[in-house]
């Protein structure tokens, strides 16, 4: 973030939703209102911040974030999804069938383009399923895989 969006991030944490232990903004202590003032002071300020979420729940912080115009929306676990009406009238829903023959309810593409509809044409391949493949690309010639898997390097 840059110049006002920045200090927009800063202000929302103002006031009295200010975790940081500071009399005044943190945007206004020049240690943090650099790019790399914040890199420098990360484990800090990750921190602190980490301590502020946990002072209030998701939808008190989303109001804040509102209020104080910054965009934010929420998480959601696969249950909030699950349960999510948007996703449903938007039809963000779609059913494939998984290696072993059941059929999974996922999440679709979060858009839909006219001209071009997009989907899922197949899933990621199973834990070591294409193995070979990714170690020839990187130069791993098919004796040499063979070798590694006899010595339990991979």
């Amino acid at each position: 973030m840059h110049g006002k969006d920045r200090r927009d991030l800063h202000g929302a944490f103002s006031g009295k939703h200010n975790p940081y232990g500071f009399e005044k903004n943190i945007a206004s202590v020049p240690e943090y209102s650099t790019r790399e003032g914040m890199f420098v002071h990360r484990e800090f300020l990750t921190k602190k911040i980490a301590e502020a979420f946990m002072t209030k729940d998701r939808d008190e912080w989303l109001r804040i974030f509102a209020e104080k115009n910054f965009m934010a929306g929420p998480g959601q676990s696969y249950e909030d999804l699950y349960n999510d009406p948007q996703l449903e009238a938007n039809n963000g829903w779609y059913e494939k069938e998984y290696f072993d023959g059941r059929k999974v309810k996922m999440v679709g593409p979060m858009f839909h383009l006219s001209e071009m509809p997009l989907s899922v044409e197949k899933w990621a391949p199973k834990l070591g399923e294409d193995n070979a493949e990714v170690y020839s690309a990187i130069g791993i010639e098919a004796d040499q895989l063979a070798e590694l898997k006899s010595e339990g390097v991979i």
